[in-house]
């Protein structure tokens, strides 16, 4: 068993009118799944006794299934479901609070998740989440991450417009 934590974060640059879809993203440490309508629904593959039937139940639900690794979990630990899941979230810090310096050692962990989708024929999305800066954003985005966070580098600057923007060029 493991506690449950739900988190939802939503970043809308721009206005929002009532009505409008607005995506956002669910991370879950918990193996009980019920009612779920976010996607992805991303679920920590440390917090789960048996993630295949987490990942399952996710997709029964209706929720596309991701699994998040924390930085010193090995990629291998997914590779059982890797064919599974639409998006692989790698943290580049450990969870819990915002403005943590990049673990570069990230780099390489898409690297090998990239290897190992390759090599089972399947390809989940790669995200990355914990100190994405102009220097990281490239670094990851090279290596094979295609969805990339970035909380602290945006909140803390003056012009939110004006470093997503120079995030997003960077990154391409």
């Amino acid at each position: 068993a493991c506690a449950a934590a739900l988190v939802a974060v939503l970043l809308t640059v721009g206005s929002v009118e009532a009505g409008d879809a607005v995506p956002f993203k669910v991370a879950l440490t918990t193996t009980k799944v019920t009612l779920i309508s976010p996607n992805p629904l991303t679920v920590h593959i440390e917090a789960c006794d048996h993630i295949h039937r987490v990942v399952q139940a996710i997709r029964d639900a209706g929720a596309t299934p991701a699994v998040t690794l924390n930085p010193g979990t090995p990629v291998a630990d997914i590779a059982e479901v890797l064919g599974q899941v639409d998006m692989v979230l790698l943290m580049s810090v450990n969870p819990g609070f915002g403005g943590q310096k990049f673990i570069g050692r990230t780099v390489e962990r898409v690297r090998e998740v990239s290897a190992l989708s390759t090599e089972q024929g399947v390809s989940p999305l790669i995200q990355i989440d914990g100190g994405i800066d102009e220097t990281t954003a490239p670094l990851v985005a090279e290596a094979g991450a295609r969805v990339l966070v970035a909380g602290s580098a945006i909140f803390g600057s003056p012009d939110y417009r004006e470093t997503i923007s120079r995030k997003k060029a960077n990154a391409a």
